[in-house]
């Protein structure tokens, strides 16, 4: 059992698990000149039964508010420190505070340096306590009165914390290893070694973990449990495991965090979560509160981004989104502190509910409604309740993670749920059949719609046919939708147009004329279409002319408008579309990426073409640019279809 001492600075909880352990838990130089804990101290005790007590001294000083969380975010049980000459201090307040919102149930108060008061007043400090615990948590928790000066009440607290462990149970071992990290160091011989406490799973030697949110890669060489050798760790144990791998730096290793099973390295600076306002906070949490937040041993700043209009006011629960400077690793049901700008008070904190918060829609009330749905633990209710909210896809990969579900687990509840997946971007997502059926019905009713308000229009893009649907689907959802009714032929493309199989526009005698007589001019150089002033100096037209007729021409489907001044037909296109999957394929393999040098030589085209037409190719979909190179997010045939000779 981790027990972790809490208390106002200065009130005896280093002397208190001295005289308990043995063990002097202030090892800094600093902390014995000055006699004032700055960094967590461990001690450990085993008891005649077999129990092992392992004891987290934290500071009490306001100034090491974060050190402390960093102490108490993964314990089993609470010794609350109150010396018996000050009686309940500022800091005890808000350590009290701090461990309701941990969530933390099991405890005791220790009322120190009795030596130093009588029996009237430690009578006065035992009620302020009982006051100050009334309504938390940690109501009732039995009192100890003890003096580690003279030896009062030692034995007695010390056979109750014994007690305690010897019924204590812990939780399952279920789930993937995650080792929260609130201390590295290395040691001559050994290398680098992480202590924390192991939140979930199992850890084992020559285990194979990453170090988050570095990313770095290594291997369990060793293991200590409670300062013991062990072959592997659990839930709830406090462990140092002896790292090992490639160009392993202690850096990579930072208090705040995880040494973790490689399935659960998503870190994210984005996450949704259900936050209570202490009611002894100055004022209502508006919206984008900068703030500072404390989650398992680790803390980063950011803001506090409500999830609706409505303030959270003192001692109320509202929904928030965690919008952080720095990634971190979370997972549902984690709970985190919150403190001021200043990092001078707790103002409150919480639990997350969706680590993978999206990056819209904050003020739709489907937002709060699926962080809501989010909240739910039971893992089938949840994901029913989410596909009953409007407006959101589901990630099921992110679902599935974030709730550390195991692949058998995910698979079962996906089953059994009232679903429709379609793939993107990689990814695996899921929304309500009916929500998936309706939408295909939306959008075949949006083109008949546009072709009978624009009949001497082709069709329309993809992104513009999203506009016309008044459920204003996401582009992935919009992208799959899509390509099952292409497949099915309910929806035609031609080129980058979208049109009912049976909507086919026929140009006017000028129209016809002006294609028949561009089209040669825009293929003689093959591949490599002019530009719009060339293209005007070759049918001795003016330049203005020209583009109108090109912009005809567009709404027909027989030319698309690469950049400004460049058009190009269908057949060009769809084979420069074509040649750049096939190059990113090719290049795939080979290690690298699709890049601009490599299409521009591939194609012919020259520099300033190369450009506009992948960039082209990034606006309809069917690249996306990350640096210098990019991917192919969809086959250039979903886009463009069958052109065939693009003959009107």
């Amino acid at each position: 059992m981790i027990v972790a001492s809490a208390g106002h600075v200065d009130h005896g909880k280093t002397s208190l698990v001295r005289a308990l352990t043995g063990v002097d838990t202030d090892r800094l130089p600093e902390e014995k000149r000055r006699g004032l804990t700055i960094e967590p101290g461990f001690a450990y005790m085993s008891g005649p039964q077999g129990e092992v007590l392992g004891f987290v001294d934290v500071p009490g000083h306001e100034r090491f508010v974060a050190n402390m969380l960093a102490g108490v975010a993964a314990i089993d049980y609470v010794l609350l420190v109150v010396a018996a000459d000050d009686g309940v201090m500022p800091q005890t307040i808000e350590h009290v505070a701090i461990l309701d919102l941990l969530g933390v149930k099991a405890g005791a108060v220790a009322i120190t340096k009795i030596d130093r008061a009588d029996a009237a007043r430690i009578h006065e400090v035992a009620a302020q306590v009982t006051s100050l615990l009334e309504g938390g948590l940690l109501a009732s928790i039995p009192v100890h009165e003890v003096s580690a000066v003279t030896g009062a009440g030692i034995d007695a607290l010390r056979a109750h914390l014994l007690h305690e462990a010897a019924r204590h149970r812990r939780a399952g071992a279920g789930g993937r290893c995650r080792l929260s990290i609130d201390r590295s160091f290395s040691v001559a011989g050994a290398g680098l070694v992480v202590t924390g406490a192991v939140v979930s799973g199992t850890v084992a030697i020559g285990d194979q973990l990453l170090l988050s949110p570095a990313g770095q890669k290594v291997r369990v060489r060793d293991i200590r449990v409670h300062g013991s050798p062990a072959t592997r760790a659990a839930t709830g144990d406090r462990a140092a495991l002896n790292l090992t791998g490639d160009r392993l730096e202690r850096e990579q290793a930072p208090r705040g965090a995880w040494a973790l099973d490689p399935a659960l390295h998503v870190p994210s600076a984005n996450l949704d979560a259900q936050f209570r306002l202490l009611p002894s906070a100055p004022k209502p949490v508006k919206h984008w509160l900068p703030v500072h937040v404390h989650l398992a041993a680790g803390h980063v700043t950011g803001h506090l981004a409500l999830l609706g209009a409505d303030p959270v006011l003192p001692g109320e629960t509202g929904y928030v989104e965690l919008v952080l400077d720095a990634p971190v690793g979370a997972l549902a049901g984690d709970r985190f502190v919150v403190r001021d700008q200043s990092a001078r008070s707790t103002l409150g904190g919480g639990v997350i509910v969706n680590p993978f918060a999206p990056q819209r829609g904050r003020t739709r009330p489907q937002r709060k409604a699926a962080a809501q749905a989010h909240a739910i633990r039971d893992h089938d209710a949840a994901l029913a309740a989410l596909l009953d909210v409007g407006g959101f896809e589901i990630n099921l990969g992110q679902f599935a993670i974030g709730r550390d579900l195991g692949a058998d687990e995910a698979e079962r509840i996906f089953s059994s749920a009232n679903l429709r997946e379609f793939a993107a971007d990689g990814a695996r997502f899921g929304v309500k059949s009916e929500r998936w059926s309706s939408l295909q019905v939306e959008l075949c009713d949006a083109l008949a719609a546009l072709h009978q308000r624009m009949p001497d229009h082709l069709g329309t893009k993809e992104s513009g046919l999203g506009s016309l649907v008044t459920s204003r689907p996401s582009a992935p959802l919009l992208r799959a939708a899509l390509l099952e009714l292409t497949a099915q032929g309910r929806v035609a493309r031609t080129g980058p147009w979208l049109h009912l199989p049976s909507h086919k526009p026929v140009p006017g005698p000028a129209d016809l004329a002006a294609w028949r007589r561009l089209r040669p001019c825009i293929e003689h150089d093959g591949l490599r279409a002019p530009s719009l002033s060339a293209l005007a100096e070759a049918v001795k037209q003016d330049v203005t002319e020209v583009l109108k007729t090109l912009h005809r021409l567009e709404t027909l489907g027989l030319v698309v408008a690469i950049a400004k001044n460049r058009f190009m037909t269908l057949h060009q296109a769809a084979a420069l579309a074509a040649m750049a999957e096939e190059l990113a394929a090719s290049e795939v393999d080979g290690g690298t990426a699709l890049t601009a040098t490599a299409y521009r030589e591939r194609s012919g085209i020259g520099r300033n073409m190369t450009i506009e037409v992948l960039e082209y190719f990034d606006r309809a979909g069917l690249t996306r640019r990350k640096g210098a190179s990019r991917r192919i997010l969809r086959k250039s045939s979903e886009l463009f279809g069958t052109t065939g000779s693009a003959k009107p």
